[in-house]
Protein backbone atom coordinates (compact mmCIF):
# COMPACT_ATOMS: atom_id res chain seq x y z
CA UNK A 1 0.00 0.00 0.00
CA UNK A 2 0.98 3.71 -0.36
CA UNK A 3 2.46 3.68 3.48
CA UNK A 4 5.25 1.19 2.32
CA UNK A 5 7.95 4.17 1.72
CA UNK A 6 7.26 6.12 5.17
CA UNK A 7 7.13 2.66 7.35
CA UNK A 8 8.60 -0.04 5.21
CA UNK A 9 8.41 -3.41 6.49
CA UNK A 10 4.48 -4.90 6.88
CA UNK A 11 2.69 -1.93 5.01
CA UNK A 12 2.47 -4.05 2.13
CA UNK A 13 -1.58 -3.78 1.85
CA UNK A 14 -1.66 0.03 3.14
CA UNK A 15 -1.38 1.71 6.45
CA UNK A 16 -4.83 3.16 9.22
CA UNK A 17 -3.24 6.17 10.80
CA UNK A 18 -5.23 6.78 13.58
CA UNK A 19 -4.99 10.06 15.41
CA UNK A 20 -7.13 10.69 18.53
CA UNK A 21 -6.89 14.11 20.76
CA UNK A 22 -4.28 14.50 23.13
CA UNK A 23 -6.65 15.12 26.26
CA UNK A 24 -8.69 12.14 27.12
CA UNK A 25 -11.98 12.91 27.61
CA UNK A 26 -13.58 12.87 31.51
CA UNK A 27 -15.82 9.98 32.49
CA UNK A 28 -16.45 6.85 34.44
CA UNK A 29 -18.30 3.67 32.73
CA UNK A 30 -19.68 0.29 33.34
CA UNK A 31 -22.06 -2.50 32.57
CA UNK A 32 -22.59 -6.20 33.65
CA UNK A 33 -24.09 -8.91 31.50
CA UNK A 34 -25.20 -12.87 30.93
CA UNK A 35 -22.42 -15.07 32.06
CA UNK A 36 -21.53 -12.83 34.74
CA UNK A 37 -20.30 -10.55 32.03
CA UNK A 38 -18.78 -7.06 33.50
CA UNK A 39 -16.82 -4.50 32.60
CA UNK A 40 -15.40 -0.91 33.58
CA UNK A 41 -13.33 1.86 32.59
CA UNK A 42 -12.45 5.30 33.81
CA UNK A 43 -10.34 8.56 31.76
CA UNK A 44 -9.46 11.17 32.51
CA UNK A 45 -7.60 13.97 31.48
CA UNK A 46 -6.16 17.18 32.41
CA UNK A 47 -4.62 19.81 30.09
CA UNK A 48 -3.02 23.43 30.32
CA UNK A 49 -0.70 25.97 28.34
CA UNK A 50 2.09 23.19 29.04
CA UNK A 51 1.35 20.06 29.90
CA UNK A 52 -1.03 17.70 29.27
CA UNK A 53 -1.82 14.30 31.64
CA UNK A 54 -3.82 11.68 30.71
CA UNK A 55 -4.86 7.92 32.86
CA UNK A 56 -6.95 5.24 31.50
CA UNK A 57 -8.13 2.19 32.84
CA UNK A 58 -10.55 -0.59 31.56
CA UNK A 59 -11.58 -3.99 32.59
CA UNK A 60 -13.38 -6.59 30.79
CA UNK A 61 -14.37 -10.42 32.37
CA UNK A 62 -17.06 -12.93 31.81
CA UNK A 63 -17.86 -16.60 33.35
CA UNK A 64 -18.60 -17.86 30.18
CA UNK A 65 -20.97 -19.52 27.85
CA UNK A 66 -19.35 -23.18 27.17
CA UNK A 67 -18.73 -25.95 29.69
CA UNK A 68 -16.79 -29.37 29.62
CA UNK A 69 -17.79 -32.49 31.88
CA UNK A 70 -16.16 -31.23 34.66
CA UNK A 71 -17.97 -27.83 35.04
CA UNK A 72 -15.20 -25.87 33.69
CA UNK A 73 -15.85 -22.90 31.48
CA UNK A 74 -14.41 -20.65 29.02
CA UNK A 75 -14.16 -18.19 31.09
CA UNK A 76 -11.53 -14.74 30.60
CA UNK A 77 -10.66 -11.51 31.64
CA UNK A 78 -8.59 -9.03 30.05
CA UNK A 79 -6.89 -5.76 31.74
CA UNK A 80 -5.45 -2.22 30.23
CA UNK A 81 -4.25 0.99 31.80
CA UNK A 82 -2.62 3.89 30.11
CA UNK A 83 -0.66 7.01 31.67
CA UNK A 84 1.03 9.51 29.46
CA UNK A 85 2.27 12.96 29.66
CA UNK A 86 3.04 15.78 27.23
CA UNK A 87 4.75 18.79 28.09
CA UNK A 88 5.42 21.70 26.05
CA UNK A 89 7.76 24.11 27.57
CA UNK A 90 8.24 26.31 24.77
CA UNK A 91 5.87 26.75 21.83
CA UNK A 92 8.40 25.16 19.36
CA UNK A 93 9.40 22.27 21.65
CA UNK A 94 6.88 19.07 22.44
CA UNK A 95 7.89 16.29 24.38
CA UNK A 96 6.03 13.25 25.73
CA UNK A 97 6.17 10.30 27.46
CA UNK A 98 3.65 7.61 27.83
CA UNK A 99 3.42 4.11 29.83
CA UNK A 100 0.81 1.31 28.45
CA UNK A 101 0.30 -2.00 30.41
CA UNK A 102 -2.10 -5.05 28.84
CA UNK A 103 -3.08 -8.39 30.44
CA UNK A 104 -5.76 -10.88 29.26
CA UNK A 105 -6.36 -14.78 30.32
CA UNK A 106 -8.10 -16.66 27.98
CA UNK A 107 -9.97 -19.98 27.89
CA UNK A 108 -10.31 -21.69 24.08
CA UNK A 109 -12.73 -24.14 23.79
CA UNK A 110 -11.46 -27.20 22.09
CA UNK A 111 -13.02 -28.70 18.57
CA UNK A 112 -15.66 -30.94 18.84
CA UNK A 113 -17.80 -33.16 16.25
CA UNK A 114 -20.37 -31.91 13.99
CA UNK A 115 -22.77 -34.58 16.18
CA UNK A 116 -21.69 -33.09 19.21
CA UNK A 117 -22.25 -29.58 18.38
CA UNK A 118 -25.60 -30.38 17.29
CA UNK A 119 -25.95 -31.89 20.38
CA UNK A 120 -25.32 -29.25 22.18
CA UNK A 121 -23.17 -26.36 20.81
CA UNK A 122 -22.36 -25.30 24.70
CA UNK A 123 -20.09 -28.16 25.17
CA UNK A 124 -16.63 -29.08 25.11
CA UNK A 125 -14.26 -31.97 26.01
CA UNK A 126 -11.85 -28.99 27.56
CA UNK A 127 -10.27 -25.86 27.23
CA UNK A 128 -6.48 -24.45 26.21
CA UNK A 129 -5.70 -21.66 28.46
CA UNK A 130 -3.49 -18.71 27.64
CA UNK A 131 -1.73 -16.01 29.69
CA UNK A 132 -0.54 -12.79 27.82
CA UNK A 133 0.87 -9.60 28.88
CA UNK A 134 2.69 -6.67 27.30
CA UNK A 135 4.30 -3.51 29.05
CA UNK A 136 4.94 -0.76 26.57
CA UNK A 137 6.93 2.55 26.71
CA UNK A 138 7.44 5.36 24.46
CA UNK A 139 8.90 8.73 24.98
CA UNK A 140 8.66 11.53 21.71
CA UNK A 141 9.85 14.94 20.62
CA UNK A 142 9.58 17.39 18.23
CA UNK A 143 10.52 20.50 17.45
CA UNK A 144 9.66 23.32 15.29
CA UNK A 145 11.85 25.00 13.57
CA UNK A 146 9.88 27.84 11.63
CA UNK A 147 6.12 27.30 9.97
CA UNK A 148 7.67 24.93 6.71
CA UNK A 149 10.35 22.78 8.78
CA UNK A 150 10.07 20.42 11.86
CA UNK A 151 11.66 17.02 13.13
CA UNK A 152 10.71 14.55 15.59
CA UNK A 153 11.54 11.28 17.07
CA UNK A 154 9.87 8.51 18.95
CA UNK A 155 11.40 5.36 21.03
CA UNK A 156 9.38 2.80 22.05
CA UNK A 157 10.46 -0.42 24.18
CA UNK A 158 7.87 -3.14 24.89
CA UNK A 159 8.17 -6.58 27.04
CA UNK A 160 6.03 -8.75 26.21
CA UNK A 161 5.17 -12.68 28.04
CA UNK A 162 3.00 -15.63 26.25
CA UNK A 163 2.37 -18.29 27.91
CA UNK A 164 -0.46 -21.32 26.27
CA UNK A 165 -1.44 -24.48 28.33
CA UNK A 166 1.00 -26.01 30.68
CA UNK A 167 3.87 -24.64 28.08
CA UNK A 168 6.99 -22.59 29.50
CA UNK A 169 6.67 -18.82 29.10
CA UNK A 170 7.60 -17.15 25.64
CA UNK A 171 8.89 -13.84 26.21
CA UNK A 172 10.31 -11.03 24.13
CA UNK A 173 11.72 -8.18 24.15
CA UNK A 174 11.13 -5.27 21.46
CA UNK A 175 12.64 -2.05 20.95
CA UNK A 176 12.46 0.15 17.85
CA UNK A 177 13.14 4.16 16.99
CA UNK A 178 11.55 6.09 14.07
CA UNK A 179 12.50 10.16 13.16
CA UNK A 180 11.63 11.94 10.36
CA UNK A 181 12.86 15.91 8.72
CA UNK A 182 9.96 17.61 7.53
CA UNK A 183 9.51 20.56 4.78
CA UNK A 184 5.89 21.60 3.61
CA UNK A 185 4.68 24.49 1.76
CA UNK A 186 2.54 25.69 -0.45
CA UNK A 187 3.69 23.20 -3.52
CA UNK A 188 6.17 20.99 -1.79
CA UNK A 189 6.28 19.06 1.14
CA UNK A 190 9.02 16.61 1.55
CA UNK A 191 9.90 14.01 4.35
CA UNK A 192 13.24 11.70 5.05
CA UNK A 193 14.01 9.54 7.74
CA UNK A 194 15.35 7.01 9.77
CA UNK A 195 14.29 4.24 11.56
CA UNK A 196 14.98 0.80 13.37
CA UNK A 197 13.43 -2.46 15.12
CA UNK A 198 15.50 -4.73 17.36
CA UNK A 199 13.25 -7.55 18.26
CA UNK A 200 14.34 -10.95 21.16
CA UNK A 201 11.67 -14.22 21.34
CA UNK A 202 13.17 -16.33 24.12
CA UNK A 203 11.68 -20.08 24.37
CA UNK A 204 11.97 -21.54 27.65
CA UNK A 205 12.13 -25.64 28.89
CA UNK A 206 10.72 -24.31 32.13
CA UNK A 207 9.79 -21.59 34.18
CA UNK A 208 12.88 -20.86 35.41
CA UNK A 209 17.15 -20.76 33.92
CA UNK A 210 18.30 -19.65 30.33
CA UNK A 211 16.24 -19.72 26.94
CA UNK A 212 16.41 -22.78 25.48
CA UNK A 213 16.73 -20.83 22.09
CA UNK A 214 17.10 -17.15 21.45
CA UNK A 215 15.36 -15.54 17.81
CA UNK A 216 16.13 -12.21 16.99
CA UNK A 217 15.20 -9.81 14.31
CA UNK A 218 16.77 -6.66 13.50
CA UNK A 219 15.94 -3.89 10.61
CA UNK A 220 17.29 -0.44 10.05
CA UNK A 221 15.99 1.84 7.16
CA UNK A 222 16.13 5.39 5.56
CA UNK A 223 13.59 6.52 3.35
CA UNK A 224 12.58 9.84 1.71
CA UNK A 225 9.11 10.73 0.43
CA UNK A 226 7.99 14.04 -1.60
CA UNK A 227 4.52 15.94 -2.70
CA UNK A 228 4.53 18.65 -5.34
CA UNK A 229 1.87 20.65 -6.37
CA UNK A 230 2.68 22.63 -9.71
CA UNK A 231 -0.39 23.72 -10.23
CA UNK A 232 -3.49 23.59 -8.25
CA UNK A 233 -5.38 20.81 -9.53
CA UNK A 234 -2.39 18.66 -10.24
CA UNK A 235 -0.56 16.76 -7.42
CA UNK A 236 2.29 14.43 -7.95
CA UNK A 237 3.89 12.04 -5.19
CA UNK A 238 7.29 10.07 -4.78
CA UNK A 239 9.30 7.77 -2.64
CA UNK A 240 11.97 5.65 -2.33
CA UNK A 241 12.96 3.43 1.18
CA UNK A 242 15.95 0.92 1.73
CA UNK A 243 15.68 -1.54 4.24
CA UNK A 244 17.87 -4.08 6.00
CA UNK A 245 16.91 -7.35 7.77
CA UNK A 246 18.84 -9.43 9.94
CA UNK A 247 17.36 -12.62 11.08
CA UNK A 248 19.21 -15.22 13.96
CA UNK A 249 18.45 -18.28 15.73
CA UNK A 250 20.33 -19.34 18.45
CA UNK A 251 19.54 -22.51 20.21
CA UNK A 252 21.49 -24.08 23.47
CA UNK A 253 22.69 -26.44 21.23
CA UNK A 254 23.69 -26.43 17.87
CA UNK A 255 25.30 -23.82 15.35
CA UNK A 256 23.70 -20.39 14.93
CA UNK A 257 21.62 -19.98 11.98
CA UNK A 258 21.07 -16.41 10.00
CA UNK A 259 19.44 -14.46 7.43
CA UNK A 260 19.93 -11.46 5.54
CA UNK A 261 17.37 -9.35 3.65
CA UNK A 262 18.31 -6.01 1.38
CA UNK A 263 14.60 -4.72 0.35
CA UNK A 264 13.20 -1.94 -1.33
CA UNK A 265 9.90 -0.12 -1.41
CA UNK A 266 8.98 2.76 -3.99
CA UNK A 267 5.97 4.75 -4.47
CA UNK A 268 4.94 6.83 -7.46
CA UNK A 269 1.29 8.82 -7.68
CA UNK A 270 -0.77 11.56 -9.95
CA UNK A 271 -3.59 12.98 -8.82
CA UNK A 272 -5.77 15.53 -11.11
CA UNK A 273 -8.99 17.74 -10.05
CA UNK A 274 -11.54 17.28 -12.35
CA UNK A 275 -13.33 20.03 -10.48
CA UNK A 276 -13.88 21.30 -6.72
CA UNK A 277 -15.37 18.16 -5.88
CA UNK A 278 -14.06 15.05 -8.02
CA UNK A 279 -10.49 14.08 -8.80
CA UNK A 280 -8.93 10.98 -10.68
CA UNK A 281 -5.62 9.45 -9.52
CA UNK A 282 -3.50 6.52 -10.75
CA UNK A 283 -0.40 4.67 -8.05
CA UNK A 284 1.84 1.82 -8.52
CA UNK A 285 3.72 1.22 -5.14
CA UNK A 286 6.13 -1.35 -3.70
CA UNK A 287 6.09 -2.95 -0.42
CA UNK A 288 7.44 -6.16 1.52
CA UNK A 289 6.68 -7.88 4.41
CA UNK A 290 9.66 -9.82 5.88
CA UNK A 291 8.03 -12.10 8.89
CA UNK A 292 7.89 -11.61 12.06
CA UNK A 293 9.86 -14.14 14.66
CA UNK A 294 6.52 -15.98 15.29
CA UNK A 295 6.42 -17.30 11.63
CA UNK A 296 9.36 -19.37 12.19
CA UNK A 297 7.70 -21.51 15.07
CA UNK A 298 4.89 -24.15 15.18
CA UNK A 299 3.97 -25.30 18.72
CA UNK A 300 7.52 -24.04 20.24
CA UNK A 301 9.85 -25.88 17.61
CA UNK A 302 11.70 -23.56 14.69
CA UNK A 303 10.96 -24.64 11.48
CA UNK A 304 13.61 -22.62 9.66
CA UNK A 305 13.42 -19.01 8.24
CA UNK A 306 11.01 -17.74 5.49
CA UNK A 307 11.35 -15.21 2.33
CA UNK A 308 10.56 -11.86 2.70
CA UNK A 309 7.10 -10.93 0.35
CA UNK A 310 7.93 -8.51 -2.04
CA UNK A 311 4.59 -6.74 -3.48
CA UNK A 312 3.47 -4.87 -6.85
CA UNK A 313 0.32 -2.47 -5.94
CA UNK A 314 -1.02 -0.87 -9.17
CA UNK A 315 -4.15 1.13 -8.54
CA UNK A 316 -6.18 3.85 -10.27
CA UNK A 317 -9.28 5.42 -9.20
CA UNK A 318 -12.20 8.11 -9.19
CA UNK A 319 -13.15 10.35 -6.14
CA UNK A 320 -16.71 12.21 -6.06
CA UNK A 321 -17.03 14.20 -2.82
CA UNK A 322 -20.31 16.20 -2.31
CA UNK A 323 -21.47 17.92 0.78
CA UNK A 324 -23.68 14.92 1.89
CA UNK A 325 -22.06 11.87 -0.32
CA UNK A 326 -18.23 10.27 -0.25
CA UNK A 327 -17.89 8.40 -3.17
CA UNK A 328 -14.48 6.56 -4.03
CA UNK A 329 -14.24 4.39 -6.42
CA UNK A 330 -10.90 1.63 -7.27
CA UNK A 331 -9.92 -0.87 -9.92
CA UNK A 332 -6.59 -2.45 -8.41
CA UNK A 333 -4.39 -5.38 -8.92
CA UNK A 334 -1.27 -7.20 -6.63
CA UNK A 335 1.18 -9.11 -7.98
CA UNK A 336 2.98 -11.07 -5.03
CA UNK A 337 6.35 -13.14 -5.04
CA UNK A 338 7.11 -15.16 -1.86
CA UNK A 339 3.44 -14.78 -0.12
CA UNK A 340 3.90 -15.57 3.14
CA UNK A 341 1.24 -18.05 4.14
CA UNK A 342 -0.10 -20.89 6.95
CA UNK A 343 0.13 -24.10 5.33
CA UNK A 344 -2.83 -26.07 7.07
CA UNK A 345 -1.66 -30.01 6.76
CA UNK A 346 -4.78 -30.99 8.60
CA UNK A 347 -2.50 -31.26 12.20
CA UNK A 348 -1.69 -28.58 14.39
CA UNK A 349 1.36 -30.21 15.04
CA UNK A 350 3.16 -30.51 11.85
CA UNK A 351 1.14 -27.09 10.40
CA UNK A 352 3.40 -24.45 9.49
CA UNK A 353 4.00 -20.93 7.71
CA UNK A 354 5.73 -21.29 4.11
CA UNK A 355 6.13 -19.18 1.07
CA UNK A 356 3.96 -19.31 -1.93
CA UNK A 357 6.31 -18.25 -5.07
CA UNK A 358 3.94 -15.94 -7.34
CA UNK A 359 0.44 -15.02 -6.67
CA UNK A 360 -1.87 -12.17 -7.95
CA UNK A 361 -5.07 -10.58 -6.65
CA UNK A 362 -7.38 -7.82 -8.45
CA UNK A 363 -10.64 -6.59 -8.19
CA UNK A 364 -12.73 -3.22 -7.96
CA UNK A 365 -13.95 -1.20 -4.62
CA UNK A 366 -16.75 0.79 -4.41
CA UNK A 367 -16.80 2.64 -0.83
CA UNK A 368 -19.98 5.51 -0.54
CA UNK A 369 -21.31 7.31 2.58
CA UNK A 370 -24.60 9.39 2.43
CA UNK A 371 -25.13 12.04 5.07
CA UNK A 372 -29.24 11.22 5.93
CA UNK A 373 -28.62 14.08 9.12
CA UNK A 374 -25.30 15.52 10.66
CA UNK A 375 -25.75 12.48 13.33
CA UNK A 376 -27.10 9.38 10.55
CA UNK A 377 -25.51 8.75 7.87
CA UNK A 378 -25.85 5.06 5.56
CA UNK A 379 -22.26 3.84 4.05
CA UNK A 380 -22.18 1.13 1.32
CA UNK A 381 -18.25 -0.48 0.93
Amino acid sequence: GSGSVKYGDGANAGVISITTDKKNSNYLKAYLGNNTSKDGAASFGYGNDYIIANAYVDYNSTDGSIKDNRGNSDENNIRNMNFSVVFTPIEELELSLSRTYSNMTTNYARPISLKQYNEDPNRTSGFNKQYFSSYVTTAGTRYDFNQNFFIDATFSDEDKTSKFGTSPDTQYDYKSFASTFNYRSDIFKGTAGIDGFKGDRFNFTSSFGTPENTTSKNNLAMFTFIEINPINDLTFSAGARKEKVEYKYEPQGGADLKQKDRLSAYDFGVNYSLTENQSIFANYNRGFQAPDINRFFSFGGFNGFIEPAKVNNYTVGYNNFQENNKLKIALFRTNLKNEIYYYDTGNPMTSYNTNIDKSHKYGLEVYDKFLITEKLFTSLN
